[in-house]
This record gives C-alpha cells, sequence and structure tokens, in this order.
C-alpha cells in the first residue's frame, strides 16, 4: 500500500465509471458495448478500491507519521 499512487488511483476510478457510464448509452447495444462497460466498470471498481487502500494506509492508525511521533514520545532506553 506504500506504493499506491492516491492520485492515479483515483483518476483511473473516475475515468473507469465515466466510461462505464457512456458505454450503456451507445446504440445499438451489443455485445461488444456490454463488455466494455463491464470492463471499465471492473477497471472503475479495482483503482476504487486501491484509492481506498493507499488512502487509509497514508491517514490510517498505522500511518508512518504516527508511527515515527510514537517513537519519539518513547523514552530513550540504554543498555
Amino acid at each position: 500500500p506504500d506504493k499506491i499512487d492516491v492520485n492515479t488511483s483515483a483518476s483511473l476510478s473516475v475515468t473507469g465509471y465515466i466510461w462505464s457510464l457512456y458505454a450503456t448509452l451507445i446504440t445499438p447495444q451489443n455485445t461488444g458495448s456490454r463488455v466494455l462497460a463491464i470492463i471499465n466498470f471492473c477497471m472503475g471498481s479495482v483503482n476504487g478500491y486501491n484509492a481506498y487502500r493507499g488512502w487509509s494506509y497514508q491517514h490510517g492508525p498505522l500511518s508512518q507519521k504516527k508511527l515515527e511521533e510514537q517513537l519519539q514520545d518513547l523514552p530513550n532506553s540504554t543498555t
């Protein structure tokens, strides 16, 4: 999740949903336009999930910034 670019995944998600909507508006409807709609919907869903994963990794309870802050708050121990 740390290598996921949230902006790119979100953009691809929106693009997939827009093109899947457009594929349903094509007339006449045939198998190719339906497959195009399904593939674009899947692309939007997968990239939407990746955007969520990236965002939750960056802003979630175990984000890198929060871990660094917690490590700084720990007392230094010398052994």
